[in-house]
């Protein structure tokens, strides 16, 4: 499978994982598939006569309960806050337009901020931007966990559904209780692919970070580093 095709499956599991966490705290969204098909059958048992009940409407009910697609007036709002963007990272074109067929899937209100270049404090109060505008649920890659801690805390003390992915190490490593967090373990990263080097015959290597105080780039070098040790 291609780089770009995993990174779009990652960014639909993301919004998809949003989804199912935003609905989580009501039980509105849950139990809409569950009432629709309760409302189809009270009607038909409340009207005996074969008459009013034709074939078209027994067609219709068995697709509407197999729909995940939230209703227009029931639509989730996610917050998806970066430290990059499509704009000027190639490679987040392909994270952002998974984030997106999968919110038009699911019928999902989607918006992505990010910096106009590696800011972390700039990203940081962008998390508090995207807090005052409540949304259902709120994905943030935790490129420092010092520095994010308290936005993320004012989200989760909203009662907003908090996912992190790209970059973090998880709620108990970033010391940030938010629900989960998607992505990989980056000195895991960088140690293997210096190992991989070094089976290949290399003996020296070199680790670029191209955003320096990048919790996770900063620990993918340091990986890389210590295999050449």
């Amino acid at each position: 499978m291609k780089l770009k095709h995993v990174v779009a499956l990652f960014a639909l599991v993301l919004v998809v994982a949003l989804v199912i966490a935003a609905c989580a705290p009501t039980t509105a969204p849950t139990q809409a598939p569950a009432e629709t098909t309760k409302s189809t059958q009270v009607k038909e048992e409340a009207q005996p006569s074969p008459t009013p009940v034709p074939k078209k409407e027994e067609t219709k009910a068995a697709p509407e309960t197999t729909e995940a697609v939230a209703p227009e007036e029931q639509r989730l709002k996610i917050v998806m806050v970066q430290h990059a963007l499509c704009a000027w990272d190639s490679f987040w074109c392909t994270v952002e337009q998974g984030a997106k067929d999968a919110a038009k899937a699911m019928n999902v209100d989607l918006t992505i901020l990010g910096p106009d270049k590696f800011d972390l404090e700039k990203t940081a109060s962008l998390i508090d931007q995207a807090v005052a505008a409540n949304p259902d649920g709120l994905a943030v890659t935790i490129t420092d966990p010092a520095l994010f801690k308290e936005p993320i805390m004012r989200a989760i003390e909203a009662g907003i559904p908090v996912v992190g992915y790209n970059a973090g190490s998880g709620p108990e490593k970033d010391g940030i209780p938010y629900l989960t967090y998607i992505g990989m373990d980056e000195y895991q990263g960088g140690y293997q692919s210096g190992k991989r080097l070094l089976t290949a015959g290399a003996t020296k290597g070199v680790c670029i970070n191209h955003q320096v105080g990048h919790a996770g780039l900063d620990a993918r070098c340091a990986g890389f580093i210590d295999a050449f040790k």
